[in-house]
């Protein structure tokens, strides 16, 4: 008989307690009957954690299956917090439910005014400590002193934040071209707001606030906006209760917090007037840096949804413990009197690591929303409504409601420390778990360039109403963080002195190798491409670079690249006309069949230079169809014959779904058909006798004009992995040329 400290919730037992030879040996994964078991044998806590799980949070659906699941725990140490937290194998590590101490008296009820007595517990998990409850009502005394002491904190000590703030009288400020005037001239007045005409002399007395939000386009109820036809009601002025919801308790946020003014896209930029909307688009980082705070409504599907008036989740009381009090005592004096709860985890905003944001993430709708990423990155304070509770963040700090504190490395606080967004004046990278990437064997690499990849992969899987705000909608970003990139052009969403980099992106795929079935092309000309902004979906970039596992070695170069832009914002929209010219091997090479890998459908290619080649798996980066073209055959003397040729290639097709070929069977139409790769770089590991060589699939545009020969459109991309000692390089490298990517 051992005095022991139980195996899975690591509770110190109260008396002696048998070796079980059934009982679990750690606590990494267990069951609700490894729970019972240890309850049985001494532990008290354990049968706490039943509670939780069959009371706490679980539907009926989830109950029948109870039994079977198995549970994680992470103890307050391993979570580097007070609170343990549990979750199922079901659920990912940021969901889940934390259990955790509160102040309260022997009696609780979950339904108002029916109380039940709480089970005296005597022992729990070391480090469990006392947590902060959250209110009930975003509205509530607490949530409001919450907010108004952050600010006042931030305005009174964070010199940095200060900086852009009309206080500091040393700065020049750039004001939006308009902005909404909050008129309530007393208390229990109909509130109005004016659309006004901002004065840039008088810049630095002017405190506004901005809102981030989420518009939500349906056809019966559009947002509200400002558009010529109604720009002079706008400036005589509206009631606030005609605004959308989301919309009236922005201006609330304002009022509570005495700033007058409030910048808000959809009214105070002209929405049909086309030179407006690019003149103020181009202005959005300085709108959202100047900006007093922004108003966050992370929680809201679109704009006629109120932030301010939702029910967050509640807490449950399941049991009463000592605390300080010895364990063989039944004194209980009040200053011990505690309750153990539990709640469902907050795991949205920045509770949220950014490489734990995956397609069933649990984020808020901000968060999936394109145009949200730069406003968030680029504000100089944020009060974020999430749908749990209010965060705050600034330049200098973060906080929350919770009491659990935030994690380190949002996507936020990535942003701004890849590209020093705070501080503005030296590039300060966290080389932490991340790749060097070697852009050019003459060159050296940017230290930015890993850090816009990764913002490019979380942007790129957001979505956005319109296609064409594909580059807009991360504009004012790509301009806050070119000067970390030694002054290089922008070029469509890729940067001019890593151009063979930025050309290795894919189109996200599953573990199959196949693409998402959310992959598309735009159906209006939004970018060339060779840029990752001509796919609607998200992206991704070559692994094949890591520096560490091998020789690289760059196989084509730019010989030219020409960009027309479509406004007068360099890092807005591009027109068609835009293109890059590579020197570099080129390749005919056919899609042989469609394998069948874990019930996905997967490409594979063969060379036709290359005799008897192996195939290799390739990746598109969308749907694509078969394309043909007659051209008339030319006798030497210049007159043409009788007869036509028929060119076939493969194109984008940009009217569906990569599902719509899959299930409908259109794959078969481009089996055999030629198409084109070029290769952009071979990384050699000699020690293992191997070499990837990762390029482009090019499908050649068809056209009667003879300069067209050699043009080109990216329609996917291909990865060989081949034995170095055995593959026939020369015939791959051997005809090299100019091509040209449209």
């Amino acid at each position: 008989m051992d005095l022991l400290r139980c195996n899975i919730c690591r509770s110190d037992l109260l008396g002696p307690r048998p070796r079980d030879p059934q009982a679990k040996a750690s606590s990494t994964s267990f069951k609700v009957s490894d729970l019972e078991i240890s309850h049985k044998t001494g532990c008290g806590f354990c049968e706490i954690l039943i509670k939780a799980i069959r009371f706490g949070f679980l539907d009926e659906q989830e109950r029948e299956h109870l039994e079977e699941e198995f549970f994680l725990i992470f103890h307050p140490i391993q979570g580097g917090g007070i609170c343990l937290r549990l979750h199922s194998h079901r659920e990912e590590p940021y969901d889940g439910l934390d259990i955790y101490l509160s102040r309260g008296n022997r009696l609780f009820g979950r339904t108002p005014g029916v109380p039940a007595p709480l089970q005296l517990v005597r022992n729990f998990p070391h480090g469990l400590g006392e947590v902060k409850e959250v209110p009930e009502s975003p509205q509530s005394p607490r949530t409001w002193a919450f907010i108004a002491s952050h600010l006042d904190l931030c305005i009174s000590s964070h010199i940095a934040c200060c900086r852009g703030a009309p206080s500091n009288e040393s700065t020049s400020i750039s004001l939006p071209s308009r902005l909404l005037q909050i008129d309530s001239h007393k208390a229990g007045s109909q509130i109005k707001v004016r659309l006004v005409d901002t004065d840039p002399s008088a810049a630095a007395a002017v405190k506004y606030a901005a809102l981030s939000y989420s518009w939500g386009f349906t056809a019966t109820r559009p947002p509200l906006t400002t558009t010529r036809s109604n720009l002079a009601q706008m400036r005589a002025g509206i009631d606030t209760s005609e605004m959308p919801l989301t919309l009236q308790d922005a201006i609330t946020v304002c009022l509570r917090l005495d700033v007058s003014s409030i910048w808000i896209d959809s009214l105070c930029i002209i929405q049909d007037d086309a030179q407006d909307w690019a003149d103020e688009s181009r202005r959005m980082g300085t709108i959202y840096q100047n900006a007093f705070f922004t108003i966050v409504s992370a929680s809201t599907q679109s704009c006629h949804d109120s932030f301010l008036n939702s029910r967050r989740g509640g807490s449950l009381a399941i049991a009463r413990v000592r605390v300080g009090a010895g364990a063989d005592t039944d004194i209980e004096m009040e200053h011990e009197r505690h309750i153990v709860k539990v709640r469902r985890r907050i795991n949205s905003g920045h509770h949220l690591r950014c490489h734990e944001v995956y397609p069933n993430s649990p984020i808020d709708p901000i968060d999936k929303r394109a145009w949200t990423l730069q406003e968030r990155a680029l504000s100089t304070r944020s009060i974020v409504f999430t749908g749990k509770e209010v965060q705050w963040e600034c330049g200098a700090s973060k906080a929350c409601e919770c009491d659990l504190g935030p994690v380190e490395d949002t996507i936020r606080e990535f942003i701004r420390d890849s590209f020093d967004l705070a501080d503005r004046k030296t590039t300060v990278w966290p080389l932490r778990d991340m790749r060097q990437v070697v852009v050019r064997d003459d060159t050296t690499p940017s230290k930015s360039l890993p850090g816009w990849e990764i913002l490019v992969t979380e942007y790129s899987r957001r979505a956005l109403t319109v296609d064409a705000d594909r580059l807009p909608a991360l504009s004012a970003l790509a301009s806050s963080v070119s000067p970390y990139f030694d002054d290089s052009a922008y070029f469509a969403g890729l940067w001019s002195k890593e151009l063979l980099s930025g050309l290795c992106w894919s189109a996200w795929h599953d573990f199959t190798g196949a693409p998402s079935d959310k992959s598309r092309f735009a159906k209006q000309y939004v970018a060339p491409s060779f840029s990752w902004a001509s796919v609607i979906g998200q992206v991704t970039y070559a692994n094949e670079r890591v520096v560490t596992v091998g020789s690289l070695r760059w196989r084509a170069s730019v010989a030219a690249c020409h960009i027309r832009h479509g406004t007068h914002d360099v890092f807005g929209r591009v027109l068609s006309e835009s293109y890059i010219d590579l020197r570099a091997p080129l390749s005919v090479v056919s899609l042989v069949k469609m394998g069948n890998n874990s019930s996905r459908k997967t490409l594979e290619v063969k060379f036709h230079s290359i005799p008897d080649p192996p195939s290799f798996l390739a990746r598109v980066d969308g749907p694509i169809y078969r394309s043909s073209y007659e051209v008339s055959d030319t006798r030497l003397d210049g007159t043409t014959k009788s007869s036509k040729t028929e060119l076939i290639t493969l194109r984008r097709f940009t009217h569906g779904h990569i599902e719509d070929y899959y299930r409908n069977g259109h794959h078969d139409d481009f089996f055999d058909v030629p198409i084109h790769f070029v290769p952009l770089f071979e990384n050699n590991r000699t020690a293992w006798d191997r070499t990837t060589i990762w390029g482009l699939l090019l499908g050649r545009r068809l056209s009667a004009e003879p300069e067209a020969a050699n043009e080109y459109e990216r329609i996917g991309r291909l990865s060989l992995d081949v034995r170095t000692s055995k593959f026939d390089f020369g015939r791959l490298y051997e005809q090299e040329t100019v091509v040209r990517i449209y």
